[in-house]
């Protein structure tokens, strides 16, 4: 079979959505100093609510997958020295992979594919305080959560 050099490659789908306009005006909107403090007020209240009216229920049929979950992540971790911090939280397990933007080998790809299978929800961040490029978080809860009465992580 004969390689076939294709440089620079052929773009097959390209598509840019624009934020709403909403969001730009809430981005761009300057609060007074009163605006901060009454906001800075709902928020403490807003916290306060969710201590209170919280309820977490373990899932027992998912404590062996979490446990997977952890094994498979921090086997990752060891095995392509990439940095990761696994945190206990209310309700789920957090996988935080610090991660750079590169190009990874299949075999790693496996190992992030089988993480993204197991999980219930994913993030990105991007901390300044760590020296990746980009933090990956990976979230598999172990309790149903409960927020005044309703069930919030279904």
């Amino acid at each position: 079979m004969e390689a076939v050099r294709m440089p620079g490659g052929k773009k097959v789908y390209s598509k840019r959505y624009p934020p709403a306009p909403e969001t730009m005006e809430i981005i761009h909107t300057q609060q007074s100093a009163e605006e901060r403090a009454t906001t800075k007020k709902s928020f403490d209240e807003f916290l306060r609510r969710i201590e209170t009216e919280s309820t977490y229920v373990l899932i027992p049929e998912r404590i062996d997958r979490g446990k997977h979950f952890v094994a498979l992540a921090i086997e990752l971790s060891q095995k392509y020295e990439i940095d990761i911090d696994i945190w206990q939280k209310s309700y789920f397990i957090e996988v935080n992979l610090h991660l750079f933007c590169s190009s990874y080998p299949s075999e790693l790809t496996r190992y992030i594919a089988e993480l993204f299978t197991l999980c219930d929800r994913f993030c990105s961040f991007i901390f300044p305080q760590e020296p990746s490029d980009f933090t990956l978080s990976l979230e598999f809860d172990t309790h149903k959560y409960y927020l005044s009465g309703k069930l919030i992580n279904e």
